[in-house]
C-alpha cells in the first residue's frame, strides 16, 4: 500500500503535514522478513544524548491554556498546527514561561528577584555605614603592616585597614558607633525587612492566583476524598454521589496496597539489575584487572550476582503472591470534574468542620453524607504530587519513622558543626579560605544526606511534604554552618578582628560564587553520564538511564536561597557590604538555576505554594535573628573595649541587653531602641504562632473550613474544560524509581483516553507508547498477578464520557456495525484506546461537534482504524474521529500503537523526512547507525536488550555476541527469569 497524496485525511489537521519527499515509502509487509534486522550498535553516547534531548523541558503552543502555551509531556514534539515544540531559552523565556513549570518553582524564582531588589536597597542604604566605617579607618591609618588594634580601641604607629576590609567594622572604637549613620542604616535596613515580610503573604497569594489562572492543570479540576467508606471501592458509587455537584469526568479510587506496589517496584528492580550482571561491553572496555576485581567481589556477595539475584527474585516474587491474597481498602479517592465552577460547587457544599467528621455526624451538612459516612474532602493535589506506595502506612508508624529521621539528621548537623568548629578554632590567616570551601562544601553535601535520610526514613502520601520536610532540616544545618558556627567559637575580644571579619566576609563570597559555580559545573551527573554510564551500561536502556538529567528538590534551592539571606542579614552589622554580596547572591543563584531547570535538571513532579509559605515562615525567622544579633552587636561594640578581668562588665543579653556605664548615649540609645523592637517582634511571633494558628485549628474543629464561593472565583465563559486541556493527567497509581526510564502503572488504564494517561515517554520520534505497555497488567511482567488478583489487589479508575456524546453515539451505533479489519495486512486489532496523539483540542468537543452536527457528518471509509473507531466529517469541512468503545469524540486518530506496525513505521518516516522538522533545529537528531532504545519488555537474559529500528520494527540484540535478530532464537525466551 503505498502513500500518496489521497491519503492525506489519515491525518488530521494538527499533525505535521507530509513531506513529497515521503511518497516514495512503500508497505514492505510482503519482504520485511527478507530484510535483515540493523546492524549491531553498542550502547553510545549518541543515543544517550539523544535520549537526554527528547527529556529536555520543551515549551509548546496550547490554545486552551490561558496563557496560550504549556509545557510539552515528554516526547510530545508537535503542537496542533505541527509546529515542533521549541526548548525553552535562557535568554527569550519570560518569567511567565516559568509559570507552566508549577507553582512552587514560578514561585521560587519570584523570591530570587524580590530578595534581589529589596537587598540591592539594602545595600544602599548600608552605603552610610559603609561610609561611616570607612572615614574612621581612614583618620587612623598610617603607612606601614597591617596590626591588631590595642585592646582600648587605640593603634600603635603604622597601621593601615586592609582594602578588602573597607567599610567595615575593623578598627572602629567606641566612640566610632553614631545613631545617624551605622544605626540609621540598620534600622531602615530592619523596617524594610520587616515590612516585606508582612506583606509577603498578600504578594504571593496574588501571584499564585495569577500562576493558577494562566496555567489549568489537573488540580484544578479535582477534589480527594481522605476517608472514603471502607466498603465502597468501586468508582460508579462515587461518580453517581459526585454528580449532583456536576459533571465527573474521571474517578479513582486508590488502595492501601503501599506494600505491593514497592514489592512490584522492587521486582522491576531486581531483574533491570539482572539484566546487567555479565562483564559491560559498552563504549570500552575494562581493564583486566577491573573485570578480574568485579568478578571477585560477586563471588564474594558484595557484589550482586546471578544466584543472588535470581534468589531476591523469588523471594519477591513470594512476596508478591502472599499479598495478592489481601483485601485492600480504600485510601483515597479522587474525582475530577469537567469545570473549576463545578469543583468550587462541590468543595463549598461538601465543607464541614473536623469535629463532624470525627463523630460522623451529617446534621450539619447533608451534602458530605455518603453510605452512611461523613466525608472529608478536600482540594486534590497533583497527580504527579501523590506517594501511592505509602498508602498502607498508619499514623504511629509515621511518627516513629519521623522522629528516627530527625534524629539522623541531628547527628548529621552535630557532625558537621564539630568538623567546622574544629576548623574554625585551630585555622590561622593562611586557611581562612579553606574554611569557607570547607563550609560551602558541607552546604552542598548535607542536602545529599539529608534528602536520602529523609526519603527512606520518612512516610509522607505526597512529595510536597517530602519537600517541607527536607526543607525545615536543610535550613537548621546550613544556618548553623554558614552563620551562627562563627559566632560561636570565636572569642569575645576577636569577634571585629580582622581573621573574624575576613571569615565573614569569605563565607559571604563563597556563598555567592562557589556554591553557583559548583552546581553549574554539575559534577556528579557529569560524572555519572562520561564515567560511570560507559562502564556499567550494558544495554543502551540502562547507558541511558544515567542520562536521565541531574537530581535537584525545591526545597534544597529554597534553603540556598534562604541560608544566603540568614548569612547577609546576620552579618549585615560587622559587614555592611555583604547586602551587596547577597544580592549579587541572589541574581547569580537566579541564572544558574533559571540554566539548569531548562538544560541541566531532571523533570519533577510539580510542588505547589507550601513550600514558599514555610519559607515566609522561616523569613520572619531570620528578621528577628537580624534584630537580636544586631541588638548584640551594638551592645558590645567595639568587642574590645573591656580589657582583662573587665571583661565581666560586657552586656549580658537575653531577649534583651543590658546598659553598661562603658555605652555612649549613641550605644545605649541603640540597644534599648533594638531591645525592644526584639521583645514586640518576639510577643508578635508567638501571638501569631500560639493564637492565630491554633485558634484557627480550633474553629475548623466546630466550624466548616472556609472555602471560597463560587463567586468567589472568577470563571470566564471561555475558559478551557478539562475534557479538552492537554497536558493534564488522570489520578493515574504509578511507582517511580530513578534506576527506570518509565514509571511502573499499577491499575488498569485500558478504559481511560490515553490522553489523560501519566505516561508519555517517546521511544523513536513521536511514536506514543500505550499506556498499558507501562502497567502491571501487561500479560507476562508479573505472572504472579494472572487472574482476578489484579482487579480485586490494585486502584480502580474509571472515564465517564459527556451524557451528551453517550446518547449521540449510542442512537448512531443502533444503526450501523463500526468493526473495522485491515484486509490489505490482515490485521484485527482488539486494543482499543482513545483518540489522541499530541495535538491540543481548541475548544470544547460539545460546543462545536453538537448532535445535529454529528447526525449531518457523513462517514469517511478508513481502514487504518482500529476496530471500534469511526472517522467523520461535517459540513464545514472539519475531521473528527469517533470512539464507540469508550463513547468519546476526538479531534485526533487513535494513537499509533493501535495501528498496524508498517503503518506505524511509514507515518514515522514520513515525519522524519519532513521539512519542518530537519529545518527547525529543535528536535533530536538520530545518528545514521543508531536505533533508539526500548525498555517495555524486561523478560529477557542476561546482556539481551528489545530495541526499536529506525523504521519502526521491534528487533532483538544480544550484546554478548553483538548479534541482532528480528525474533527470539530458540530456547532464549525459556532462559528469562
Amino acid at each position: 500500500m503505498s502513500v500518496d497524496s489521497d491519503d492525506e485525511d489519515l491525518f488530521p489537521v494538527g499533525h505535521v503535514p507530509l513531506s513529497p519527499k515521503a511518497s516514495y515509502i512503500t508497505n514492505q509487509s510482503d519482504n520485511e522478513q527478507d530484510v535483515p534486522p540493523p546492524k549491531y550498535v553498542a550502547p553510545n553516547f549518541m543515543s544517550a544524548r539523544e535520549f537526554r534531548n527528547t527529556l529536555l523541558p520543551r515549551r509548546i503552543a496550547d490554545k486552551t491554556q490561558p496563557s496560550g502555551y504549556r509545557m510539552a509531556l515528554p516526547g510530545e514534539l508537535f503542537d496542533e498546527n505541527g509546529e515542533p515544540a521549541k526548548l525553552y531559552d535562557f535568554f527569550e523565556s519570560k518569567a511567565n514561561a516559568l509559570d507552566e513549570f508549577g507553582v512552587g518553582v514560578s514561585l521560587y524564582f519570584r523570591t530570587l528577584k524580590a530578595f534581589c531588589i529589596v537587598f540591592l536597597i539594602c545595600g544602599c542604604v548600608s552605603l552610610l555605614a559603609v561610609d561611616a566605617n570607612r572615614v574612621n579607618q581612614v583618620q587612623k591609618s598610617h603607612s606601614g603592616p597591617a596590626e591588631e588594634p590595642n585592646c582600648d580601641g587605640t593603634y600603635s604607629p603604622d597601621v593601615e585597614t586592609p582594602m578588602r576590609m573597607t567599610g567595615s567594622v575593623y578598627g572602629v572604637t567606641r566612640e566610632d558607633l553614631k545613631f545617624n549613620r551605622q544605626g540609621v542604616a540598620d534600622i531602615v535596613t530592619c523596617v524594610l525587612t520587616t515590612l516585606v515580610a508582612l506583606v509577603a503573604n498578600y504578594i504571593e497569594k496574588s501571584e499564585v492566583e495569577k500562576i493558577d489562572e494562566a496555567q489549568q492543570t489537573t488540580s484544578d479540576y479535582s477534589v480527594v476524598v481522605e476517608n472514603p467508606p471502607t466498603t465502597r471501592s468501586e468508582p460508579r458509587d462515587y461518580y453517581e454521589f459526585f454528580s449532583q455537584f456536576g459533571q465527573v469526568v474521571l474517578v479513582t479510587v486508590a488502595k492501601k496496597n503501599g506494600q505491593l506496589l514497592r514489592a512490584i517496584a522492587r521486582k522491576k528492580l531486581l531483574t533491570t539489575r539482572f539484566a546487567a550482571l555479565e562483564t559491560p561491553v559498552a563504549c570500552y572496555s575494562l581493564p583486566p584487572p577491573i573485570i578480574s576485581a568485579l568478578r571477585y567481589l560477586r563471588e564474594v556477595g558484595v557484589l550482586p550476582s546471578v544466584a543472588s539475584l535470581t534468589r531476591d527474585i523469588e523471594k519477591v516474587t513470594s512476596r508478591i503472591e502472599g499479598l495478592c491474597n489481601r483485601d485492600y481498602e480504600p485510601w483515597r479517592v479522587f474525582v475530577t470534574f469537567n469545570t473549576e465552577a463545578e469543583r468550587e460547587n462541590c468543595l463549598s457544599r461538601m465543607a464541614v468542620g473536623k469535629l463532624d467528621i470525627w463523630m460522623n455526624r451529617a446534621s450539619k451538612n447533608s451534602h458530605c453524607a455518603f453510605h452512611g459516612k461523613v466525608l472529608r474532602v478536600k482540594k486534590a493535589p497533583e497527580p504527579s504530587d501523590i506517594i501511592y506506595e505509602h498508602s498502607h502506612t498508619s499514623f504511629v508508624i509515621r511518627m516513629l519513622h519521623y522522629l528516627m529521621s530527625y534524629a539522623l539528621c541531628y547527628c548529621m548537623i552535630h557532625v558537621s558543626f564539630l568538623i567546622v568548629y574544629y576548623l574554625t578554632i585551630n585555622d590561622n590567616n593562611s586557611n581562612v579560605i579553606f574554611v569557607a570551601i570547607v563550609i560551602s562544601a558541607i552546604n552542598a553535601g548535607l542536602p545529599v544526606v539529608i534528602k536520602i535520610i529523609t526519603q527512606r526514613l520518612e512516610l509522607h502520601f505526597d512529595e510536597g511534604h517530602v519537600q517541607r520536610s527536607v526543607l525545615v532540616k536543610l535550613m537548621a544545618a546550613r544556618c548553623i554552618n554558614s552563620a551562627l558556627l562563627i559566632y560561636l567559637v570565636v572569642d569575645y575580644d576577636e569577634f571585629f578582628s580582622l581573621e573574624s571579619l575576613e571569615r565573614m566576609q569569605t563565607v559571604l563570597i563563597a556563598d555567592a560564587i562557589a556554591t553557583p559555580v559548583f552546581r553549574f559545573l554539575n559534577l556528579w551527573d557529569t560524572f555519572q553520564r562520561y564515567v560511570l554510564a560507559p562502564l556499567f551500561g550494558t544495554t543502551q536502556a540502562q547507558f541511558n538511564a544515567r542520562w536521565q538529567g541531574a537530581e535537584w528538590t525545591l526545597a534544597e534551592r529554597y534553603t540556598d536561597c534562604l541560608k544566603s539571606v540568614f548569612t547577609g542579614l546576620f552579618f549585615a552589622v560587622p559587614i555592611p557590604t555583604g547586602q551587596f554580596i547577597t544580592a549579587f547572591a541572589m541574581i547569580s543563584t537566579y541564572m544558574v538555576d533559571k540554566y539548569s531547570l531548562f538544560r541541566l535538571w531532571k523533570r519533577k513532579p510539580q510542588i505547589n505554594e507550601g513550600l514558599a509559605q514555610l519559607s515566609r515562615y522561616f523569613f520572619f525567622a531570620t528578621v528577628w535573628c537580624h534584630l537580636y544579633i544586631s541588638m548584640r552587636y551594638f551592645a558590645n561594640w567595639p568587642y574590645r573595649g573591656v580589657c582583662g578581668t573587665d571583661i565581666e562588665d560586657a552586656p549580658v543579653c537575653r531577649i534583651s541587653c543590658d546598659i553598661t556605664p562603658h555605652m555612649t548615649q549613641d550605644q545605649s540609645k541603640l540597644v534599648k531602641l533594638y531591645g525592644y523592637a526584639c521583645i514586640v517582634a518576639l510577643s508578635i511571633l508567638l501571638a501569631w504562632g500560639l493564637l492565630y494558628r491554633v485558634s484557627k485549628r480550633i474553629l475548623k474543629l466546630f466550624s466548616p473550613s472556609m472555602m471560597k464561593s463560587v463567586n468567589d472565583k472568577t470563571h470566564s465563559n471561555g475558559s478551557a474544560t478539562f475534557r479538552c486541556i492537554q497536558g493534564a493527567p488522570a489520578y493515574v497509581p504509578v511507582v517511580e524509581r530513578k534506576q527506570l526510564l518509565a514509571p511502573i502503572i499499577c491499575c488498569d488504564v485500558s478504559r481511560v483516553p490515553t490522553r489523560f494517561s501519566p505516561v508519555r515517554i517517546s521511544g523513536s520520534w513521536d511514536e506514543q507508547h500505550d499506556p498499558v505497555e507501562f502497567s502491571v497488567f501487561k500479560s507476562g511482567d508479573y505472572p504472579e498477578l494472572e487472574g482476578s488478583a489484579k482487579h480485586s489487589c490494585f486502584s480502580l479508575i474509571e472515564f465517564y464520557a459527556m451524557p451528551e456524546v453517550v446518547a449521540t453515539l449510542s442512537h448512531a451505533q443502533d444503526d450501523a456495525d463500526h468493526s473495522c479489519t485491515d484486509d490489505e495486512g490482515g490485521f484485527e486489532l482488539t486494543r482499543l484506546d482513545t483518540a489522541q496523539v499530541d495535538l491540543a483540542v481548541e475548544e470544547s468537543l460539545t460546543r462545536h461537534i453538537t448532535p445535529a452536527d454529528f447526525e449531518k457528518s457523513e462517514i469517511i471509509d478508513d481502514k487504518t482504524l482500529p476496530d471500534g473507531w469511526e472517522k467523520r466529517r461535517c459540513d464545514d469541512g472539519r475531521v473528527f474521529y469517533v470512539d464507540f468503545n469508550l463513547m468519546d469524540i476526538s479531534w485526533t486518530p487513535p494513537p499509533q500503537s493501535s495501528l498496524p506496525e508498517h503503518l506505524r513505521r511509514t507515518f514515522r518516516s514520513m515525519r522524519r523526512l519532513d521539512g519542518k522538522q530537519q529545518s527547525s533545529g529543535q528536535l533530536p537528531v538520530v545518528a545514521e547507525n543508531c536505533s533508539t532504545f526500548d525498555e517495555f519488555d524486561n523478560r529477557l537474559p542476561p546482556q539481551w536488550e528489545r530495541k526499536l529500528s529506525k523504521d519502526g520494527r521491534h528487533y532483538y540484540v544480544n550484546h554478548r555476541t553483538k548479534q541482532t535478530y528480528w525474533t527470539l532464537p530458540d530456547g532464549i525466551a525459556d532462559e528469562t527469569v
